[in-house]
């Protein structure tokens, strides 16, 4: 005789079995990963029997890696690079999601780091997932609990990538600074400006509040103390303002009530790493270009030959070629690139975008600077980070001790203080102030010696 019912406890959700069920006081909320009915029958019998050993003879509770990863992002909601860490278990979630705790190991790992490495992602950033398995296998084996037990009996050593591939630090000279600058929007360039005379992270200038500033009235300036809550090395830190970023400072006053950096939509810029300043570091670059007296010309075009095929032809010339320079880059060689990089392939809607133009555009610029101007493709890929990099070189090179350049940086010195005299402020602004530029001359001059990545 055919079953009339299924078992308690199973939903189907589209194609899919799921488990919802209460038993002895474990709730189970999971997919059974198939569409067959006696088969999800088997995994839920197979869940209800793990639990009846775990209470009734003390067996160690089984548990996915996913489930893992849930349980803690549900428990670290307040840690500031949470929302990278879910993105890293995003990642992960397709090649050990699925396995027990105790199947996580180096040799499980291995696809998702090959996987990676294909996609051309830098060592540092899987390390950075790497991480966060570890954590959380770390804490399944030491502090995660049911009935008296750890979800796993010893956590495995997971070995770390060595970095050898991490970008250099690219501290900018004074004129990339200057066409850096020119090329932003007036928003980021107050931004960058800030930055690079303060040495300041980026969200630090992106949430800085006038109700962090604090009057110095004896010195006549004021500075600000970032709460250790955004500070990287969890430390309140005072920034200090030499006379460039004072009178940035004091250009913000009056537009927002709250926050001293906004957009031109006077909203508080969530990002200075966004489409503009991308985009303005490219045109800042070609204009190094052309300034460089090896550059005779160079030209663009870009055209849609038909609702899905767009292509941008460059041509430049220069002194001591043999024969002009010419890159032809098309819709699918943008579509390759996305692929490689382990984003979606363009959709037909994608392709007939208008806006496809100027995706298309800017990577062209970048494949052509990397290929015909690779002393200019770093400076066409100046990060943000950077900026902080430029004034940690600009005090070194002005023979600002060790000590007075960790305070200004906000690098971690052993003293966590910051009560500081009238005299002691003055000090480092004093230090602050060496590298601003100046017309004298009397601003050391930093050398920039720099690889050709070509």
């Amino acid at each position: 005789m055919g079953r009339n019912r299924k078992t308690s406890g199973l939903h189907k959700r589209g194609d899919i079995w799921h488990i919802d069920k209460l038993y002895r006081g474990v709730r189970i909320r999971e997919s059974c990963g198939t569409s067959s009915l006696a088969e999800a029958e088997e995994v839920l019998a197979h869940r209800l029997e793990a639990i009846r050993l775990q209470r009734f003879f003390g067996i160690r509770p089984q548990k996915t890696f996913e489930e893992a990863a849930t349980k803690y992002l549900d428990e670290n909601l307040h840690k500031r690079t949470i929302a990278g860490d879910a993105t890293s278990l995003r990642q992960l979630m397709p090649f050990i999601g699925h396995l027990p705790l105790e199947d996580v190991h180096d040799d499980t790992l291995r696809p998702f780091i090959q996987h990676r490495l294909d996609q051309g992602i830098k060592k540092k950033s899987i390390n950075n997932a790497l991480s966060v398995v570890r954590r959380i296998l770390n804490l399944a084996a030491r502090r995660w609990r049911e009935d008296g037990k750890t979800l796993l009996q010893t956590a495995p050593l997971i070995t770390m990538l060595k970095v050898d591939d991490a970008r250099k630090p690219y501290p900018l000279s004074w004129d990339e600074q200057k066409l850096l600058l020119s090329h932003l929007p007036d928003y980021l360039a107050a931004m960058a400006l800030f930055k690079v005379n303060t040495g300041t992270r980026e969200q630090e200038v992106c949430q800085l509040q006038w109700d962090w500033e604090v009057p110095v009235p004896e010195l006549d300036t004021s500075v600000f103390l970032i709460p250790e809550g955004l500070v990287k090395n969890e430390e309140e830190r005072v920034v200090v303002l030499n006379r460039v970023a004072k009178s940035v400072v004091d250009a913000q006053r009056g537009k927002h009530d709250t926050h001293v950096f906004v957009s031109t939509q006077n909203a508080p810029v969530r990002s200075i790493n966004n489409n503009p300043w991308q985009h303005s570091r490219v045109h800042a670059a070609l204009a190094a270009i052309k300034n460089d007296p090896r550059h005779i010309h160079t030209e663009h075009a870009v055209k849609r030959l038909s609702l899905f095929k767009v292509e941008v032809v460059i041509r430049c010339e220069r002194t001591h070629a043999s024969k002009p320079y010419v890159l032809t880059y098309t819709i699918d060689d943008y579509n390759t690139y996305r692929v490689q990089k382990g984003m979606k392939p363009l959709s037909a809607h994608q392709k007939a975008d208008p806006n496809i133009r100027m995706r298309l555009f800017y990577r062209a610029i970048e494949r052509f600077i990397g290929e015909c101007w690779p002393e200019y493709e770093a400076f066409s890929k100046v990060r943000v980070h950077d900026l902080k990099h430029t004034f940690g070189r600009r005090l070194r090179s002005a023979r600002v001790s060790l000590e007075t350049r960790k305070v200004l940086l906000g690098h971690k010195n052993g003293d966590i203080t910051t009560h500081y005299s009238a005299a002691e402020l003055e000090e480092l602004i004093e230090a602050a102030n060496r590298v601003c530029e100046s017309n004298s001359h009397k601003t050391p001059t930093l050398t920039l010696l720099k690889r050709k990545t070509g």
